[in-house]
């Protein structure tokens, strides 16, 4: 059963809050430099797994609803080769698999070509324009401010609570996905290009076993970089669903 696009959009936050905590509280404590090297290298690892299981999801809600362009992905070179016997036809049945879940086994999103097929797929480029043409140029605290709310109520708060310190970390992501820090910071082009360096790393240490140098402002730039991503892609799913349902109005 496919998830409601909101669940798979909040449970992709969810996570990403969730490693971002973790993340925070280890950076307190002391390591070794390598260490260090292997927590930073592990940290970037489960943000590509994140945002490939968002994906995933994303792709077969979108390509069921018929928001990306089918024909494109048709065309996909792995996906244009598969062919298929009455055995392997009767195995789908059985299992009761659909098309997108045949697609999506054949589809890496932890390879970037996959990810710019999936963008040209929904044409990121025109909508993501359209968007941002949406978007509250004084930004929407609502969500932040309920959660300095819960700080408040706090009797310790310092950040060895970890209610705190989780609610901090929260808030930080929720200030990364504000549409006034979308309007003023974001950037396609800059949010591709972080995430095709960090898939080039996740392999690296993954595939290679490598010894990856990871800076803790590069931390940020990927946490930041994988979110706001994320972010543009549910808003143009959103922006898509309100497009379809008022033609059919």
């Amino acid at each position: 059963m496919v998830r409601k696009k909101l669940q798979i959009y909040e449970l992709f936050k969810k996570n990403i809050i969730n490693a971002f905590h973790l993340y925070g509280r280890v950076f307190t404590q002391k390591f070794s430099k390598e260490d260090n090297k292997l927590i930073r290298a592990m940290y970037i690892t489960y943000l590509v797994s994140c945002l490939e299981a968002y994906f995933t999801e994303l792709f077969k809600e979108m390509f069921n609803k018929k928001l990306l362009n089918q024909e494109r992905i048709f065309r996909i070179k792995k996906i244009k080769n598969l062919k298929f016997n009455f055995k392997d036809l009767k195995e789908i049945q059985d299992k009761k698999s659909s098309v997108t879940d045949v697609l999506v086994e054949n589809i890496n999103f932890q390879n970037m070509n996959y990810i710019y097929e999936f963008a040209k797929a929904i044409e990121f480029n025109k909508y993501s324009q359209l968007v941002r043409k949406t978007l509250n140029k004084k930004g929407d605290n609502k969500e932040r401010i309920k959660i300095l709310k819960l700080i408040s109520k706090q009797k310790n708060k310092n950040l060895d609570n970890l209610n705190v310190s989780k609610a901090i970390n929260k808030l930080i992501v929720e200030y990364m996905a504000d549409d006034k820090i979308l309007l003023d910071l974001y950037s396609a082009e800059k949010c591709f290009g972080t995430i095709a360096r960090m898939v080039s790393q996740r392999h690296l240490v993954v595939h290679k076993a490598r010894n990856v140098k990871i800076k803790h402002e590069e931390i940020w730039a990927y946490t930041i970089g994988t979110f706001q991503f994320a972010n543009m892609f549910n808003r143009i799913y959103e922006f898509k669903i309100k497009e379809k349902n008022n033609k059919i109005k």
